[in-house]
């Protein structure tokens, strides 16, 4: 039987995104070749990140293969509710991975900028960012496994006794953490990069290739703001991954 058409978006998707990120990582490694550079922490973090970005492909494959992911939620509940289990023990992993390449990137790019910018003062602050980053990787991990009591309570909830906290509250502050971390490592190199003897325009212009990544800020926030909004989670069935 053929994939549901929500399966097949999101794995063509995951597949052009992973294989983007594959490229980008040959690239950055065959430059440190030809300048006969050896790989630092940054390069180290990013080989890592592309490690964990690799499970969380196949996670996302999963789903759609034996997860029902990408079907109508109203037919998986009626029809074969035992996906739904499946589904919800594949997005914990799902969550965990994305929250381990997610800090592996923000360690990369702080590294990156220490390494652009010799300053100890500047350093400090960089090594601050990275400490909260991995203090936000570890609140997630046990959100994730501490949310609900037994913690298999999470995808079956005919267990007696069971409870979950306030499982939408605990995801939109999650997201603003995160959001608000992203936007100050984006920000960060900002003051260095207006202080160069530059004129204005390639001033403006490094600066904005330094500031490319605060347009993905929009995609957690809207994510997370969406939930807040009470959005229907039927609707996340049929296009998370």
């Amino acid at each position: 039987m053929a994939p549901p058409l929500g399966a097949v978006q999101i794995i063509i998707v995951s597949v052009i995104a992973f294989v983007f990120s594959v490229i980008c990582l040959g690239l950055r490694l065959w430059s440190r070749r030809i300048k006969a550079a050896r790989l630092v922490f940054s390069d180290y973090m990013v080989i890592a990140a592309t490690v964990i970005n690799t499970g969380a492909l196949v996670n996302a494959l999963i789903s759609c293969a034996v997860a029902g992911v990408g079907r109508h939620f109203q037919d998986v509940l009626v029809h074969e509710p035992a996906l739904l289990q499946r589904f919800l023990k594949v997005f914990m992993a799902e969550q965990a991975l994305w929250a381990g390449a997610n800090t592996c990137v923000k360690f990369s790019i702080s590294a990156l900028y220490m390494a652009i910018f010799p300053n100890k003062r500047f350093a400090y602050i960089c090594y601050g960012a990275m400490a909260i980053s991995a203090a936000n990787l570890i609140m997630n991990i046990l959100k994730i496994f501490l949310i609900c009591k037994p913690v298999h309570y999470i995808w079956d909830q005919s267990i007696p006794g069971g409870s979950c906290g306030q499982q939408r509250t605990a995801t939109i502050i999650s997201g603003i953490v995160n959001l608000v971390i992203d936007t100050f490592i984006v920000a960060l190199p900002m003051p260095m990069l207006l202080g160069l003897q530059l004129l204005l325009p390639r001033k403006l212009g490094v600066a904005g290739m330094f500031s490319l990544g605060a347009g993905l800020c929009y995609v957690p926030l809207r994510s997370y703001m969406a939930g807040s909004m009470g959005h229907d989670r039927r609707d996340i069935y049929c296009s998370s991954g």
